[in-house]
Formats: C-alpha cells, structure tokens, sequence
C-alpha cells in the first residue's frame, strides 16, 4: 500500500532509495541544491555502479551542485524549461512529492508525498515509471550517455492497454483493464492483444506506448498519411520496438530480432497501418 509522505519523511525516503539502490537512481526536480550528506550517498552508489539521471528546469542549476554532479561516473544531466514535476525513482522505489530537492525546501516548506514499491505498488509503480520515462525521453540532454534501456524493463505488461475495434463501417478505442485483454479485427475476431512496452516512431524515434494505434507519432502519422504508403523506407528510419537504426516501413517496421520475439504486436501494427491504406480506417 502506498505510503504517505510529510516533510521529514520524504527526505528519510529519499535517503533510504539512494543508499538501498542497486541500478539506477533517477532525480526529476525543478530546482536542485543538494546536501552534502546526500551527495556522500549518492557518491557510493555511482561507484558501484549504479546509474545516476537528473532532469532539472527553471533556468539554471545551482552551480555547485551542477559541478559536482558532471564529475560523478555514469550520470547524465538533461533540462525542461517548464519542468514542476518532482520525481524521486529507483528499480525498487518511486516517490512523488511536492518537494524540489533543495535545502530551504527540505527544512522550512510543509511538503506531501507518496511512496510506492515496485514488489508492494506493482500498478500505480508502473504508471510513474511510464510518466518518468517521458519526462527523461523529452529533456533536452546536457551531459552523460543517457542509456535508458534498462529503467523501461520493468514496463512490459503495464496494465492499461487499449483495445482496438475496426470493421469496414466504423473505428474506435476503449480502455481495457488487466482481465479483459481481446482485440477484435475482423480477419482475426480472437487475437489477444500483447503487453503494453515502450515502443518507438519509426520515423523520429520517439517513443510511444504500443497501445498507440500506429508506428508513427502522431506528428509523424499526420505527414505520413498525406500519401499512406506501406512501402516507403524511411530515410533515417528506426525499429519500432527497440528504435535502432533500421530500414523501416509500415510495412516492416521492424528489425528481425524484435520481429521474432513480438510477432503478434508487430503483426497487429502492419494490418492497421494497412488498413489506414486501404481507407478502412481512417486516421484521426
């Protein structure tokens, strides 16, 4: 069960996930000023290897703060300008607070949170997780290698899937929960539809969730559907599941390998984006 989080506990908490973490320690924070007994903390965790992300907003970074976080191992720094959100995330732990991880803050403010674990809070983990993966893809990358492959893992079979109904008259989408799982097409009325992940735009290679109806984004959908050709190879193109550089197409939109190991879900794409071609669904 969640747990409810004041002032003095979230700053226990967040010293607790940056001592206990073993992979990844990402910070999502407007304003950063970090303590000097956190940043001890976090010194050990990144020389055991853990990865450390930060994603800050509201102009400038405290300048200390900055200089010491460029000179830790294995961090990566990136920026949005109209960033309020305040994330505190590990692979076991997430919290979201009210508290921007500064000092005046962490003393003077009345702050509320909630803390999830991956093992007690699977669902709503799960979904934090999915917004943090956003919010890290969107900010502009100021520092570091900014490997993300291993924070979105635990995302495969996210619960909240859409299913997607089509026939020759008409289209639509409605919100499935984990119980009911079916997608009716009307070549193959009993295909089951595949766990959400995290997958990308053939074209930018930005990542969408797999409940999205296409292979594009929808700025790429929008440019794409001007002339609805299966067949054409992306110049610069991308894997629609692990967003390598590929030669793509609606048609084939991604690498073998991943093809392989989600035939189903590739499969259900190509016969949809087929299917915007033929004009049996339209492109909203």
């Amino acid at each position: 069960m969640p747990l409810i989080l004041d002032t003095p506990l979230t700053n226990t908490w967040i010293t607790h996930i940056s001592e206990d973490v073993r992979k990844h320690l990402v910070i999502v924070c407007p304003y950063l000023k970090i303590n000097d007994r956190l940043r001890r903390i976090i010194e050990i965790a990144v020389s055991r290897g853990v990865k450390l992300y930060i994603v800050y907003g509201k102009g400038n970074m405290d300048h200390s703060t900055m200089s010491w976080l460029k000179g830790l191992r294995n961090t990566s720094i990136g920026y949005i300008p109209n960033l309020h959100a305040k994330i505190y995330l590990t692979e076991g732990h997430a919290i979201v607070t009210s508290m921007n991880l500064y000092e005046f803050s962490q003393v003077n403010n009345e702050e509320i949170g909630v803390l999830l674990g991956y093992k007690e809070d699977r669902r709503d983990y799960k979904e934090i997780l999915f917004h943090t993966m956003r919010l890290l893809t969107m900010a502009e990358k100021e520092h570091g290698a900014w490997n993300l492959s291993d924070i979105d893992k635990p995302l495969r079979g996210l619960f909240g899937i859409r299913k997607t109904v089509f026939d020759n008259d008409s289209t639509h989408e409605e919100l499935e929960t984990d119980d009911s799982e079916d997608i009716h097409i009307s070549e193959e009325p009993n295909e089951i539809v595949p766990e959400r992940i995290l997958c990308r735009c053939i074209r930018c290679n930005r990542i969408i969730p797999s409940d999205h109806q296409y292979v594009y984004c929808g700025r790429c959908m929008e440019s794409w559907s001007r002339y609805c050709n299966t067949d054409y190879v992306e110049n610069e193109g991308h894997c629609y599941i692990c967003g390598k550089d590929i030669k793509s197409s609606a048609g084939k939109p991604a690498c073998a390998d991943c093809y392989r190991s989600n035939k189903q879900l590739v499969d259900l794409k190509c016969s949809i984006m087929a299917s915007v071609k033929d004009g049996l669904l339209e492109d909203h």
